[in-house]
């Protein structure tokens, strides 16, 4: 193959690994659907709780985690924090709480940026998110 070749589009863009983290199997269900339909996305997989969630990150090396906020065993917010500490990567936090749910959508992004929820001002919307953020909050209406 000469220099000049182009090397095929697909191979040009590599897809964005994703794993799905929620104790819902029909929230699972929505979000691979939806990321799936993302040519550049790719979903390496889920899991129910945080412990699953830890073991398939060890073993799938995924670029992004979308990570449910109430869970079984370890919330997300714990799990959060511990995965900042130890193995820091971009996070899309998905919850399905109301707008009373505020302060754990603070606390998640406050994570994302090294401080605690209690060290920075209070927000007046959930649009505190710029580009390059580590950690991004959705509200999940199921």
């Amino acid at each position: 193959m000469n220099s000049t070749t182009a090397a095929p589009a697909s191979a040009e863009r590599r897809r964005i690994k994703v794993l799905i983290v929620d104790d819902s199997a029909l929230v699972r269900s929505l979000l691979t659907d939806i990321l799936k339909a993302d040519p550049g996305i790719e979903v390496v997989g889920v899991a129910s709780d945080a412990h699953i969630a830890r073991e398939k990150i060890k073993a799938l090396n995924p670029d992004v985690l979308t990570l449910d906020v109430e869970m079984p065993k370890m919330d997300g917010i714990t799990f959060l924090k511990n995965l900042m500490r130890l193995r820091p990567m971009p996070v899309v936090m998905v919850s399905s709480l109301t707008e009373r749910g505020a302060d754990v959508t603070l606390d998640a992004l406050a994570l994302g940026e090294g401080r605690d929820h209690d060290d920075r001002h209070r927000a007046q919307s959930h649009e505190v998110l710029q580009e390059g953020d580590p950690v991004h909050f959705r509200h999940l209406d199921v």
